[in-house]
């Protein structure tokens, strides 16, 4: 939050978040928070990857399929696509 109070780009936000990844042990829940706040912040990319991580993790959450859904159609990504829709 502070980087995004200090008007920091979107790539500067998103290595303050994935460095995060590499200091702990995170977990599914954690990997779908960190996707969330990078995608809102313009890390789309960088989120879907960590949906799809999330899912391998924990593949019966909804949520990874379902916010990746959202971002695939914004970005008309067909891949994207097919991977939330399919699971």
């Amino acid at each position: 939050l502070a980087l995004r109070a200090e008007g920091s780009s979107p790539a500067d936000v998103e290595r303050a978040v994935l460095s995060l990844l590499d200091l702990r042990d995170i977990d599914a829940t954690g990997m779908l928070t960190m996707a969330k706040y990078l995608a809102e912040n313009g890390s789309e990319a960088r989120a879907m990857k960590l949906y799809k991580q999330a899912a391998v993790l924990e593949p019966t959450r909804p949520e990874a399929y379902m916010n990746a859904l959202d971002i695939a159609q914004r970005r008309m990504d067909v891949e994207g696509l097919k991977w939330a829709a399919l699971g």
